[in-house]
């Protein structure tokens, strides 16, 4: 007999243990359904059986209403046993729900991990890339900057060699046209030499008398085209313009000295003023450039004979204005020609009045003849600013040092009848304007030449007793005896 409570005690308490086992495996299946809906975890191979299959491995008490007796203490025992295996299963759940978690969530940060190294190795290939870009970028700046060195190079290399090469060709053309000049000139003073020696009877005169009467011409040409035309009434107007422009440059040849700044001031003065003549039309600029001819004539002809060295600026003037204007020339050629033909060679007999105007005497107001004394001094004068052109080196030069040899030529081989004291006077002004540039140029043929002047052509007169030839005897001894004196040279 069974001792204690009632069995409906016992029955009441075991439905109630029933009820709670109940309850408490529903709330289990709904935390590990909500916690597994939460962690949405990836298919994997293994996992526990379902919770049917637990269901079914599980077996939970089931309410009796037998009586309370041992079997019922043992089956609440058993019941109790199970629900501690059924805990225990739950936690390995558990266990393994955790474990899955942490699992998922390794591989979800490896899985980011790999992302970010991913995105780290895009990220240095595209650094890597932009360098290589730049890289290339800069290499190829570089090569081209190199290039347009080079090419630059190249190109001033070649413009350099093209310039060595023009400057060669025009020193090589100017050497060719030198040496032919010079192999011109050479064959001139060889035949020239030879004329003389051959006893002053070789030059042809009928020549020098053809170029005198050229330059005659020119002068009654000039007078008629110019000078006169000047004169005319419709011309009154450009008369009075051009004799004020005369006024003005009249008074430049006067201010001439010896000092090189002078004469460059003066030259740049008289080339201002015959710019303004070009502004008065073709005749008032051919009637300046007469005028200025007439007017360097003229200043040889008063100052140089008083002062010889008055020559030098005289004829670097007269240079200057040939070079600027080459018009110039002939004007002052046939100036020069017309007072002083011996400086072309020309000599013609002065018994008739025709003989003295060709030869440049002049009447005085008297109107008998200038004596001879003066008609040597003028010519003597001009002569001398002449011969100092002829030896002044200048580019073009128009009256080149050759014109000298062939003056001296001229003079050798004119008849001894024609010559006269003024022949030999003037051939010493030329010595002594000249001979020091006339030896530099022609070397040992020059002094062949001057010996004959100096000695043999002034024996020829001897007995005349000229006091030109005198002179030149003496300057010739001093030649002799390694002496040339010239005209001193300007200063600065």
């Amino acid at each position: 007999m069974r001792f204690g409570l009632p069995v409906d005690f016992y029955e009441d308490d075991a439905k109630e243990e029933d009820h709670q086992i109940s309850v408490s495996n529903e709330k289990i299946r709904k935390d590990i359904s909500e916690l597994l809906s939460q962690l949405q975890l990836e298919s994997v191979k293994k996992f526990p059986p379902p919770i049917s299959i637990m269901e079914d491995t599980i077996r939970l008490p089931e309410l009796k209403t037998t009586d309370y007796n041992s079997e019922t203490e043992e089956s609440a025992e058993s019941d109790t046993s199970e629900s501690q295996s059924l805990n225990a299963y739950f936690d390995s759940i558990q266990d393994y729900v955790e474990r899955s978690l942490k699992q998922k969530i390794s591989r979800q940060k490896e899985s980011v991990n790999n992302v970010l190294l991913k995105l780290e190795e895009e990220k240095r290939k595209k650094e890597a890339e932009r360098k290589a870009i730049e890289e290339a970028e800069r290499l190829k700046k570089e090569e081209e900057r190199r290039n347009q060195i080079m090419l630059a190079e190249q190109k001033k290399k070649k413009e350099e060699e093209e310039r060595k090469r023009k400057e060669e060709e025009q020193k090589a053309k100017e050497k060719a046209e030198r040496l032919m000049k010079e192999k011109r000139e050479a064959e001139l003073k060889a035949k020239e030499i030879e004329e003389a020696k051959k006893g002053f009877g070789i030059t042809n005169f009928s020549d020098v008398e053809k170029q005198f009467v050229s330059y005659k011409k020119q002068i009654e040409q000039i007078k008629r085209e110019i000078v006169e035309e000047l004169k005319k009434p419709e011309n009154s107007e450009l008369k009075k313009q051009v004799n004020q422009l005369k006024r003005k440059i009249n008074p430049k040849f006067g201010q001439l000295n010896n000092s090189t700044s002078q004469l460059q001031k003066i030259t740049q003065e008289v080339l201002q003023l015959v710019g303004e003549a070009v502004n008065l039309g073709e005749l008032g600029l051919k009637w300046i450039l007469n005028f200025m001819a007439k007017a360097i004539v003229s200043q040889a002809e008063t100052e140089v004979t008083v002062s010889p060295r008055a020559a030098t600026p005289l004829a670097n003037l007269a240079v200057s204005l040939m070079t600027q204007i080459p018009d110039f020339k002939t004007y002052l050629m046939a100036r020069f020609v017309k007072k002083c033909p011996l400086i072309i060679g020309y000599t013609c007999n002065i018994d008739t009045e025709d003989g003295r105007i060709r030869m440049g005497w002049k009447r005085n107001s008297d109107g008998k003849w200038e004596d001879e004394t003066r008609y040597n001094e003028r010519l003597g004068g001009i002569a001398m600013v002449y011969f100092v052109i002829t030896q002044l080196r200048v580019e073009p030069d128009l009256v080149p040092i050759s014109e000298s040899w062939r003056f001296l030529a001229r003079m050798l081989n004119t008849p001894l009848e024609l010559l006269s004291n003024v022949h030999f006077l003037v051939t010493s002004n030329w010595w002594d304007a000249c001979a020091i540039e006339f030896v530099s140029t022609y070397g040992e043929q020059a002094k062949k030449l001057m010996n004959l002047v100096w000695d043999d052509w002034t024996a020829s007169v001897s007995d005349k007793k000229f006091s030109g030839a005198a002179r030149l005897r003496l300057l010739g001894e001093d030649y002799m005896n390694g002496s040339i004196e010239g005209l001193a040279e300007m200063d600065n």
